[in-house]
């Protein structure tokens, strides 16, 4: 039992961040006969783990131990990936960050359960095999807490060397950091100060600091990817205000197209009644029943919408007092409804008979407030998440912006955004504020 308690006591540390290394190892690089370099690294640390452990593996400097096992796992790293000092540093301290989360916690509750038979009797014979045991259970967990870590946390995150090399201080330091952590804590342990309860806070504190480390490496990708939606958002609105500029133009010279047309088919019917006539007056009559509701942007708006929904045989209906809304810039405005009545124009063409159609409501509420709906039939599932629906197509790196890109446009006002789904027919609420040109000009500074 003392020999097969030297080898696993030897082998545990390392064995842990191997196999961290081993959950983690997607966002490195591999280098050519990866798998003999890997074999060859592994026997090799585990190798001189065994061989050192009689002479460092005294409690008094095993740190030093752990430091040259922890030191050999990282070139084990270099050797077998062909990555930068910053990735290693990376994937090396979240794994020690990681490993020494779960050994604090099981080891809590082994002392929160042992706690009076340590301080009583010690080293007792079936303590010995507990703590034998022990091993086989901090290994486990270990495994058990990266699996979970990998799947639940670390694949919603785009990582990536070109972050992590804008981040590279950031990583050193955390780094840094979760190695000094390691070593005072071994420190500290080494003290043999108060009771078995005291070790308890130990492992306690230092289990959340290593939480917090943990946090601020993920930080990194989260800020990047916050960094990443706000800028693809800020061209989609861009992109919808050139959009604007081009159709409002569009629809100008439409207009005087149609004015003109109108005293040419009124001079040509004057000569002759054809029924091919009557079907280019009703043509032309198309566009002059377009919305008119007191604000041009949202006539643009609307008049395109207008036509690509006679076109998709999506029924629209329209009541709007758009001279609420003038106190917006054109081109949040242009946004907001652009992508709201696109969305609901994508999902009625595809819905069921009884489904394909559009409601549109601008009004003032009883409470004074200006109220903005939004209604469309929809047939299949609407997943949502933070409260907006995700987007249905597959490169949800791009898409799915509109949806963001109104929410963020409501809430630049001071307004509220509600979505509700019921009976397949999908409700979008607004409420905004009415503002004066003087609030205006506040939200533009």
């Amino acid at each position: 039992m003392e020999l097969a308690g030297q080898i696993i006591n030897s082998l545990s540390f390392p064995l842990k961040l191997i196999l961290g290394i081993a959950f983690f190892a997607s966002v490195l690089k591999r280098r050519k006969r990866f798998v003999l370099r890997a074999v060859v690294c592994t026997a090799v640390i585990l190798g001189l783990s065994v061989t050192m452990y009689k002479p460092l593996g005294n409690l008094e400097i095993s740190y030093l131990l752990n430091l040259i096992q922890f030191a050999l796992t990282a070139f084990g790293v270099w050797v077998c990936f062909d990555s930068s000092p910053t990735q290693i540093s990376f994937v090396m301290g979240l794994v020690l960050a990681l490993q020494q989360i779960a050994f604090n916690t099981v080891t809590t509750i082994y002392l929160c359960i042992f706690a009076s038979r340590i301080d009583a009797v010690g080293a007792a014979p079936d303590m010995e095999i507990v703590q034998f045991l022990l091993h086989f259970v901090h290994i486990g967990f270990v495994a058990l807490l990266y699996f979970v870590f990998t799947r639940v946390i670390f694949g919603r995150y785009h990582i990536s060397e070109e972050i992590m090399i804008k981040n590279k201080a950031v990583i050193f330091i955390v780094f840094s950091l979760t190695v000094i952590l390691f070593v005072m804590f071994h420190f500290v342990y080494l003290m043999k100060v108060g009771s078995a309860m005291l070790f308890v806070y130990l492992h306690i504190i230092t289990g959340i600091t290593c939480i917090l480390a943990v946090g601020y490496f993920m930080s990194i990708f989260n800020k990047e990817k916050l960094d990443v939606e706000m800028d693809t958002m800020h061209r989609v609105l861009k992109e919808s205000s050139r959009q604007h500029g081009i159709f409002k133009e569009n629809i100008d010279i439409i207009n005087r197209k149609c004015h003109d047309m109108k005293f040419m088919l009124s001079s040509l019917s004057e000569k002759g009644n054809s029924s091919y006539i009557d079907e280019l007056r009703q043509a032309v009559d198309i566009y002059g029943t377009m919305p008119k509701t007191g604000n041009a942007v949202l006539d643009v708006v609307l008049s395109e919408n207008f036509l690509r929904s006679k076109e998709a045989g999506v029924d629209m209906s329209c009541i709007a007092d758009g001279s609420l809304l003038d106190f917006m810039e054109e081109s949040d405005l242009y946004a907001l409804f652009g992508n709201a009545i696109s969305n609901a124009l994508e999902a009625a063409s595809a819905a069921k008979e009884d489904g394909r159609f559009i409601s549109l409501y601008v009004g003032m509420s009883t409470a004074g407030l200006i109220r903005i709906n939004i209604e469309n039939g929809y047939s299949g599932e609407i997943r949502f998440k933070n409260g907006l629906p995700l987007t249905s197509k597959d490169d949800e790196s791009y898409h799915g912006f509109g949806m963001k890109s109104i929410d963020y446009i409501v809430r630049k006002y001071g307004g509220g955004l509600a979505i509700e789904t019921e009976n397949n027919v999908f409700k979008l609420a607004v409420v905004l504020e009415p503002q004066t040109a003087n609030a205006k000009m506040s939200i533009e500074t």
